[in-house]
């Protein structure tokens, strides 16, 4: 005889990302998630009520908006994103970079170039796999490298900052 179970009050939100969908806001910070955890770019965390949030790896950015005002946002880089996708960079940009991810970056699973393809005069980072580029809009990954840093760790990823200074004038 198979066993049954029934659960009850089972309250889990997924987010599926498309092709015309690559993005979702939360207003939470992402480095204070509860049990924030990734598995090749599937992001999972609890909710204060004890509900459960998965977030697949087509999800390309993580917005987080308080009081109508975007805080950060994080990119989503994994392997197994299906689509190429643009970041403009600025002060606000970080990214949660899945185990998977760095392997096949160690390997040379990805390509490096660097070109103006998107926007005005500055130079793009092109980053290019088997999922599609990921282009680092007006930002030069090799030149800010040193100003790369690693604010949190979790489950299968890292999360990094960016650190870019924006000038007013």
């Amino acid at each position: 005889m198979a066993a049954s179970y029934v659960f009850a009050n089972v309250n889990t939100q997924v987010v599926v990302g498309s092709t015309t969908e690559d993005s979702v806001t939360i207003q939470t910070d992402v480095l204070d998630l509860s049990g924030l955890a990734a598995t090749n770019g599937n992001l999972s965390w609890r909710q204060n009520d004890g509900s459960s949030v998965l977030v697949t790896s087509e999800i390309d950015f993580v917005s987080v908006v308080k009081d109508t005002e975007v805080e950060h946002f994080y990119m989503n880089l994994n392997t197994t994103k299906t689509a190429s996708v643009g970041f403009l960079m600025n002060e606000k940009a970080r990214a949660i970079v899945s185990t998977e991810w760095l392997a096949g970056y160690f390997a040379g699973s990805y390509s490096i170039t660097y070109e103006n393809r998107v926007g005005g005069d500055a130079v793009d980072t092109i980053i290019s796999g088997a999922g599609g580029d990921t282009i680092l809009a007006d930002y030069h990954l090799f030149d800010n490298s040193a100003n790369l840093t690693t604010i949190g760790t979790i489950s299968g990823a890292s999360i990094i900052d960016f650190n870019i200074v924006s000038l007013t004038i």
